[in-house]
C-alpha cells in the first residue's frame, strides 16, 4: 500500500466533503449551535420544575395524637398542607395492616388508591400508642406511605423526611439540655420516631415510572428514522439515479407522485415504530427482572398498546410527509442524509418532555406534536387515565400530518426544487 497515494485520495475527499457548504453547516455548524442551546435549554426547565415542586404545597393526611401541632407546624414550614380525615385514616390502617401480612401488589394498590381517594400525597400514621411513649421518652412508630411513581408524591415525601428530622432535632437538644445525664432519654433523643417508609406503589407501576418515558422517547426516535431514510431514497436517491424525469413525464400528477411516494414512507415508519415498540416494550421487562430484584416489573398492557398504536399512525404521517418534503431538497443520497441532523435536533427537545419531573399530558400539552406522543406512552403505561387528551392529540397529530402533506405537494409542484 503506498501511503502518497492514500493521503492523496484523503485530501481530495475531504476537500470534497469541505467545498458543499450547505451540508458542512449542517453537519458541523448547526450541532454546535443547537447542542449547548438544548442542554442548557433542558437543564434550566429540570431546574425550574423542581424548584416548583418544592415551593408547591402538597396535602399531607396527618394521623397523629401526641405531637399534633409540633409536626403540624413543621410540616407548614416545609410546604406542606397537614389534613385530618379520620375516616380515611382508619381505612388506611387496615390496608396497611393487611399488606404487612400480605405483602403483595394487590394491597398496595389499595393503599394507592387511598391516597388517591383523599386526594393528598402522603400520609403520615402515627402508631396508636404514640402520646404515651413520647410522653415516656421512649422512641414511637410512625408509617410514612407515598407513592414513588408520582413526582408530587415523592417530593412530599421528601418534605416529610425533613420535617421530621426537624422535630427530632428539636427534642434532642431539649432533652440534652433537660436530662444531660440520663442515658435512657438520650438514647431517646437519637430517635424520637422510629419510620416505617411505604412505598404504594405495585411492581409494574414502579417499572412503568422507570422505563415508560425512554420507551417513548425511544419509539419516537425510530419512528422519525424509520420514516427519514427511505424518504431520502424515494425522492434525492431518486434524483441521483436520474429517473426523476421518467416519472415526472409519466401519465400521473404530482400530487399523485407525492401521495404514492407518501403512503411508501409511512407504511414503512409505522412498522418501524410498531417493531421498536414490541423489541423494546421486551427487552425493558427482562432489564426490570433482572436490575429490580422482583420489585420492578415491566410490560405493555394491550390497552396500552392499542392507544399508542392509535397516535403513532398519525405521528408516522407526520414524520413521512415532513421527510419527503427535506429530502425534495437534497440533490443526492449523501446529502439528503445531513438534513437529517436538524430534524432530530427539533425532535429531541420534544421527546424528551417525558424524562421531566411532574409533566403529565394535558390538553394544552396534547397539541404539541411529539410530545403528545412520549407523554402518551407515559400515561397509559402508568395506568392514568387519559382518553380525552389522548383523542385531542390523535386528531391534532392528524391535523398537521394533513398540513405537511400539502406543503410536500406543494414543493414537489416546484420546478426549481426537483431539477436544483
Amino acid at each position: 500500500m503506498r501511503s502518497r497515494i492514500v493521503r492523496l485520495i484523503a485530501a481530495k475527499e475531504l476537500l470534497d466533503t469541505l467545498r458543499d457548504r450547505r451540508t458542512l453547516f449542517v453537519a458541523l455548524v448547526l450541532p454546535l449551535l443547537l447542542y449547548p442551546a438544548l442542554l442548557l435549554g433542558l437543564t434550566q426547565i429540570v431546574g425550574m420544575t423542581k424548584k416548583n415542586l418544592a415551593d408547591e404545597r402538597q396535602r399531607i393526611l396527618l394521623d397523629c395524637e401526641g405531637g399534633w401541632e409540633e409536626l403540624a407546624v413543621l410540616l407548614r414550614e416545609v410546604h406542606l398542607e397537614p389534613v385530618a380525615d379520620a375516616e380515611l385514616a382508619l381505612e388506611l390502617r387496615e390496608q396497611l395492616r393487611t399488606h404487612r401480612e400480605e405483602e403483595n401488589d394487590a394491597t398496595l394498590g389499595k393503599l394507592r388508591e387511598g391516597l388517591e381517594k383523599g386526594r393528598v400525597q402522603v400520609a403520615l400514621l402515627c402508631a396508636q400508642d404514640f402520646r404515651e411513649r413520647m410522653s415516656s421518652h421512649q422512641p414511637a412508630g410512625a408509617s410514612l406511605l407515598f407513592d414513588p411513581t408520582d413526582d408530587p408524591s415523592r417530593a412530599a415525601h421528601g418534605k416529610v423526611r425533613s420535617a421530621l428530622d426537624r422535630f427530632t432535632e428539636a427534642r434532642r437538644a431539649e432533652l440534652h439540655q433537660r436530662y444531660p445525664g440520663e442515658e435512657q432519654r438520650l438514647r431517646f433523643a437519637e430517635e424520637p420516631v422510629e419510620r416505617d417508609v411505604v412505598p404504594v406503589a405495585t411492581s409494574g407501576q414502579r417499572g412503568a415510572y422507570n422505563f415508560a418515558p425512554m420507551l417513548g422517547l425511544l419509539i419516537v426516535i425510530m419512528a422519525l428514522t424509520g420514516a427519514f431514510y427511505p424518504a431520502v431514497d424515494l425522492a434525492a436517491g431518486e434524483k441521483e439515479r436520474g429517473t426523476m424525469e421518467t416519472v415526472l413525464v409519466a401519465p400521473v400528477t404530482r400530487t399523485e407522485i407525492v401521495i404514492g411516494k407518501f403512503f411508501t414512507v409511512w407504511i414503512i415508519a409505522v412498522v418501524t415504530a410498531l417493531l421498536n415498540l414490541s423489541v423494546m416494550g421486551l427487552t425493558f421487562s427482562k432489564l426490570a427482572g433482572m436490575l429490580g430484584d422482583g420489585r420492578i416489573a415491566f410490560h405493555v398492557p394491550l390497552s396500552a398498546m392499542l392507544a399508542v398504536t392509535t397516535i403513532l399512525i398519525p405521528t408516522s404521517a407526520l414524520f413521512a410527509a415532513i421527510s419527503l418534503a427535506l429530502s425534495s431538497f437534497a440533490t443526492s443520497y449523501k446529502e439528503g442524509q445531513h438534513y437529517l441532523s436538524p430534524v432530530i435536533l427539533v425532535a429531541m427537545p420534544l421527546a424528551m418532555v417525558g424524562l421531566l419531573p411532574n409533566v403529565e399530558i394535558t390538553y394544552g400539552l396534547a397539541l404539541v406534536p411529539i410530545a403528545n406522543v412520549v407523554l402518551l406512552v407515559k400515561a397509559m403505561l402508568l395506568g392514568n387515565a387519559a382518553i380525552g387528551p389522548g383523542l385531542v392529540a390523535t386528531l391534532a397529530t392528524a391535523v398537521y400530518a394533513g398540513i405537511a402533506i400539502a406543503a410536500t405537494v406543494s414543493i414537489f409542484k416546484r420546478e426549481s426544487v426537483l431539477f436544483r
